[in-house]
């Protein structure tokens, strides 16, 4: 007799679990990688001892237009473990490592702007300490922008031009956009530290880019 009620028992248990599971499921939605929450929408820009503070406003305007996000400003210092002391510059993957602790996930993106030096590793040419005008990372710890080789001898509006551009690339990065190989004009190309390509790049982003990060016109 007992034999005969366990069977029966144990078919109760199994509906009930599946049951149980199936409804567990549905109130724990999939996440991706893009589809990560964060407290806030709002794009924060850092400035690591940026010197060309009066340009600050402008890059601001750029930002929160272009990608109709909230921007707000912050200060603060260059991590020490991030400077490169044999080149006197700063490594801009420490910087990026930096501002992924920085944010806690209360900034949509961190977009830092800095004056000094900064470099990191590049694998396709070999070397271990390439200067470089700015990096971004497509995992969204944040990204970085220097003035320090964007300069030169040009105008102030020139500088600011570069500046806005590349923080609208680097921002592009954090959406997880890499850099365009499309035909059209776009400032997700591959500046390839050059200053004329950033010089011809448009202050837009092309159709296809566009669309991958869901960005109207």
């Amino acid at each position: 007799m007992k034999a005969k009620l366990i069977i029966p028992i144990i078919i109760v248990c199994i509906v009930i679990s599946i049951i149980y599971w199936n409804n567990s499921s549905k109130k724990i939605p999939f996440i991706s990688k893009k589809e990560i929450s964060y407290k806030s929408d709002t794009i924060l820009i850092l400035n690591l001892e940026f010197k060309e503070t009066k340009l600050l406003k402008p890059i601001m305007e750029k930002v929160t237009s272009f990608y109709h996000l909230p921007v707000v400003l912050k200060s603060a210092k260059l991590p020490q473990y991030a400077y490169y002391k044999p080149r006197n510059r700063y490594r801009a993957d420490s910087i990026l490592n930096f501002l992924e602790r920085y944010n806690k996930k209360h900034y949509r993106f961190i977009a830092a702007l800095t004056s000094k030096d900064i470099s990191h590793t590049n694998t396709q040419k070999k070397v271990k300490d390439y200067g470089i005008i700015g990096l971004g990372s497509l995992s969204n710890k944040g990204c970085i922008t220097s003035s320090f080789k964007l300069k030169k001898k040009d105008t102030e509006a020139k500088l600011l031009e570069r500046l806005q551009k590349v923080t609208l690339h680097e921002i592009g990065h954090n959406h997880g956009l890499p850099h365009c190989n499309s035909a059209h004009p776009c400032f997700m190309k591959d500046a390839k530290g050059k200053l004329t390509t950033i010089d011809n790049w448009p202050m837009d982003l092309c159709e296809d880019c566009r669309e991958d990060i869901g960005l109207n016109p």
